[in-house]
């Protein structure tokens, strides 16, 4: 869709520094609303540095390149930026700004768009280099933007569409209210958020900006009896204008300055993220009011918790996903032809396409054969396209946008009976700690820290590990990946009842396979001598690879949880199957 001749972008923007007297430029993956994905013709990190991951950002000084992003992603930053000479690292070992502390002397100033930096990264760049003589150069418009020549307004909200609230389980109006209490109990005038997905959460309202979420991008000024929407075009169709009510005002991104100044007054109390504004909109909003408060996004803390309607629903849009995986899974078992990634990735959306209910994939289809399946977020294109052999394991994670909610899951999977036992070896430790996360019972409120160990664990028993969380969040036909928590080690945030997330260990050994298991769960209520517990419940409903499991392995509790996983499995799938699948299904689901 557009040029990614990533060695001229690179020169062309160390030329546009030089001419605004910058030796070195910030280059994030965020766009203007801090989404983790962004649509296409904001993917600045991708055109310049040919990177497509979702977590990134690119120092760029007049010699060298400096590529941070996480573990999902070292495999994929390193193939992708081969021709640029970057350097890839990992923000575990450094974060991008305590590197340029660290460096401080090979920098005399830093480069950055107001527009893609957070206030929070901008409070942490300053403090950082306080006692350095690097100078932060602030730029209201981003350098790659005036080299890179697109349609940046392409926003069509003609395809805004409303989730009754048989889905939501509330209205907008009554979710509405709660942020007006909100405001009132913290004393404050306003929320101002930029966060399209809790403006989606909170109006029931969804789009299509991006290709894997389901969102139209927006902004927020909401006060305690009514709320004002910018859009990138405020042209809705006139029924949305009417679902949103008379308490919501709709309005073009442009017309933001002018319509907050003629609201908000000099001592106004208006509420932020520091995590999801920009520094522009920051320094706009301070140029009218006094009194900034920095607060956590009550929106996502709310979202986080599903109600009881959402958890139905997300129960309703497992067994629509388990009925299309399991339909490709017997495909895939049966097909005598040759198979490749992209036939994979094919086959298993046009699956998903045939229900009614379905609106989009939940993000690009991984599914990495042999070698591949140890790029973490690996996704096949025609260049890297390989044909799957039959000594070859594919580990395949996908997952879909349903009126019914968000799905994810990875099954890694085989079409021969002569796998090796080291991978069978390996399959049978990750399973194990797929499987004794899904048997906790833990207090309400305990970090994700605490469970990643759990499926860790098993790994760590035979010397392994995995270079990502065990588990991320997941949104109500929302973003795949919502905070606030995570299953991760170093996860701080609460986990109470009702919240749905990944749980997702693996296995990867680079050059030959990957390795992981995920389902999605959510968090029951629990009383155990009067105490507040929780405990797991699985949404998916897809088998796991019998092929794959060394059964001696497995301790007398984990078969037990296995059984009783497929024969859920089959209660809820086998009546949508016909007799061949049907068959299949009971084969792979039978008692060990």
């Amino acid at each position: 869709m557009f040029n990614y001749n990533t060695k001229k972008n690179v020169s062309d923007l160390r030329k546009l520094m030089r001419k605004n007297s910058i030796d070195s430029y910030f280059v994030t993956h965020n766009d203007e609303y801090f989404s983790e994905y962004v649509p296409k013709n904001k993917e600045r990190l991708k055109w310049i540095s040919g990177f497509s991951g979702s977590a990134g950002s690119l120092l760029i000084t007049a010699k060298k390149l400096y590529l941070f992003t996480d573990g999902r992603y070292l495999l994929q930053a390193k193939q992708q930026t081969l021709n640029l000479k970057c350097e890839i690292i990992n923000i575990l070992d450094i974060k991008p700004i305590d590197f340029l502390k660290k460096n401080y002397n090979s920098f005399k100033s830093i480069g950055i768009d107001s527009r893609t930096f957070s206030l929070v990264e901008f409070n942490y760049l300053k403090k950082v280099i306080t006692k350095t003589n690097i100078k932060i150069k602030i730029l209201d418009k981003n350098l790659i933007d005036i080299l890179w020549k697109r349609n940046l307004k392409v926003q069509n909200t003609n395809k805004i569409f409303f989730l009754s609230s048989k889905y939501t389980g509330e209205t907008n109006k009554i979710k509405l209210k709660k942020i007006f209490s909100y405001l009132l109990k913290e004393e404050a005038d306003y929320i101002f958020t930029q966060d399209s997905e809790s403006i989606a959460w909170l109006n029931n309202l969804r789009g299509n900006d991006l290709d894997h979420t389901p969102i139209t991008f927006c902004s927020a000024l909401i006060g305690k009896n009514d709320q004002k929407l910018f859009f990138e075009n405020k042209n809705l169709p006139e029924k949305i204008k009417k679902k949103l009510g008379k308490e919501t005002k709709v309005y073009n991104s442009n017309e933001l300055y002018e319509i907050v100044k003629k609201k908000i007054s000099k001592n106004s109390k208006v509420i932020i993220n520091e995590n999801k504004i920009s520094l522009f909109n920051y320094n706009l909003l301070k140029k009218i009011t006094n009194n900034l408060l920095s607060k956590n996004d009550v929106m996502l803390s709310y979202r986080s918790i599903k109600n009881v309607t959402e958890i139905k629903c997300f129960k309703k849009a497992h067994i629509l996903d388990g009925i299309a995986i399991c339909k490709f899974l017997y495909w895939y078992k049966n097909y005598k032809g040759t198979v490749s990634e992209l036939d994979v990735v094919k086959k298993i959306d046009s699956l998903r396409y045939k229900n009614s209910d379905f609106i989009c994939a939940s993000f690009p289809t991984i599914a990495g054969a042999g070698k591949n399946g140890a790029i973490i977020h690996y996704q096949p294109n025609s260049s890297t396209n390989r044909k799957i052999s039959g000594s070859d394991i594919l580990l395949l994670d996908s997952g879909g946008q349903y009126f019914y909610g968000t799905t994810d899951v990875t099954r890694t999977i085989t079409r021969s009976d002569k796998i090796s036992n080291t991978i069978k070896y390996h399959y049978t430790a990750v399973l194990k700690g797929h499987i004794s996360l899904n048997l906790s019972q833990f207090p309400s409120g305990s970090p994700g820290s605490f469970l990643d160990t759990l499926a860790r664990q098993k790994l760590w028993d035979i010397g392994e590990d995995f270079a990502h969380s065990t588990g991320h969040g997941v949104g109500f036909c929302l973003n795949v990946h919502e905070g606030p928590f995570s299953i991760s080690l170093k996860s701080t945030s609460p986990i109470y009842g009702r919240m749905v997330f990944s749980n997702e260990p693996g296995l990867y050994k680079n050059g030959k396979y990957g390795i992981r298991i995920e389902n999605l769960v959510y968090t029951k209520d629990l009383k155990i001598n009067n105490k507040n517990f929780l405990t797991l419940e699985n949404l998916t409903l897809v088998p796991y690879e019998k092929d794959l499991i060394k059964v001696n392995h497995l301790n007398t509790e984990e078969k037990k949880w296995l059984n009783n996983y497929h024969k859920s499995v089959i209660r809820n799938i086998s009546p949508y199957l016909d007799k061949k699948e049907l068959k299949w299904l009971e084969k792979q689901c039978k008692e060990i």
